[in-house]
């Protein structure tokens, strides 16, 4: 069932008017660290109510079947449109909660069979989570050199290591020949693009941030950027691009927010590389979604998909 409130309409309406949900940080900052703003803009998302039910401790919640529930992508994003906004104005204020999504991550890990630590979403892997993650606790330990969050980031990070039937996050892209960093854990895989994004951003700032464990971390980002580039074919409609690549069902289609999102990753991992796949793909998917005709029949396809019950 559909359910309409301002996030919702502000979806669909992108549709129409092209207005892009997501933004790249711009570079301001007050506070000056070695690693600075999160990728994306989070600001509005931070003061438009997006994050609107908390618990008694003042971590994000998410209603499900009208019971609030704990999502790690969440309380990531949450902390992480915190350290933005610390980094932009200098106050206090929003490091305490940057730091307090990290204590709550830290604290709800779950130990893996190779003693590392996965996050468990509604009892499921997620690689975006443990990029979002990664990418948080990096920043909070540039400020707060705590041993804790050191040994949890390499304790989260040999999950990047392992597959997801054996507790780990990786699969296999066959068509590619490499592996891929899993935002759905299922066997057939569904290699869902945006994902793998997140999660390798994560081992990009826990290279810039941790050098404790730098090596390893560099190693599995230039690793996810090979697969990230040979994939990329895969993921272009010719007007649009996919949500994700299946290996045993229908290519869902990104919804015009996700597009968007992809538009935007491309960006930053070109930036980040220097890589002129990314540049490439980037630009492309950025000229589909200035065409309305593009937009439109891709919102169609989603309608589609969705009825035939292809996102399941």
């Amino acid at each position: 069932m559909f359910s309409f409130n301002s996030h919702s309409i502000s979806k669909f309406s992108i549709y129409f008017t092209n207005k892009k949900y997501w933004q790249l940080s711009q570079p301001d900052t007050v506070v000056k660290l070695s690693l600075g703003k999160y990728f994306l803009n989070l600001k509005e998302r931070l003061f438009d109510n997006h994050y609107n039910t908390f618990d008694d401790n003042g971590i994000p919640t998410r209603m499900k079947d009208n019971v609030p529930t704990y999502n790690f992508t969440t309380i990531c994003s949450y902390g992480l449109a915190n350290w933005n906004m610390y980094l932009e104005t200098g106050n206090d204020e929003y490091i305490r909660k940057a730091e307090l999504m990290a204590r709550f991550v830290l604290e709800n890990g779950v130990v893996t069979h190779y003693n590392g630590i996965v996050l468990l979403s509604n009892g499921k892997l997620c690689a975006m989570s443990h990029g979002e993650a990664l990418s948080l606790i990096s920043r909070v330990y540039l400020v707060k050199k705590d041993s804790e969050l050191l040994k949890f980031a390499k304790k989260l990070l040999r999950s990047y290591h392992y597959f997801i039937d054996n507790e780990g996050i990786r699969g296999h892209f066959n068509e590619i020949e490499a592996d891929w960093l899993e935002e759905k854990p299922c066997i057939p895989y569904k290699h869902i693009l945006n994902g793998m994004i997140y999660s390798t951003i994560g081992l990009y700032d826990v290279a810039q941030a941790i050098p404790e464990i730098g090596s390893e971390a560099s190693d599995l980002f230039k690793e996810a950027i090979v697969s990230l580039q040979k994939a990329l074919p895969y993921y272009d409609r010719g007007y649009w691009s996919s949500y994700w690549y299946a290996e045993e069902s229908k290519n869902y289609i990104a919804s015009m927010m996700y597009h968007n999102l992809h538009v935007c990753q491309l960006k930053y991992l070109y930036r980040i590389t220097q890589e002129d796949d990314f540049k490439c793909f980037a630009e492309k998917f950025d000229k589909y979604q200035k065409v309305m005709f593009y937009r439109i029949y891709a919102g169609f396809k989603l309608f589609v998909h969705k009825l035939m019950g292809v996102a399941e």
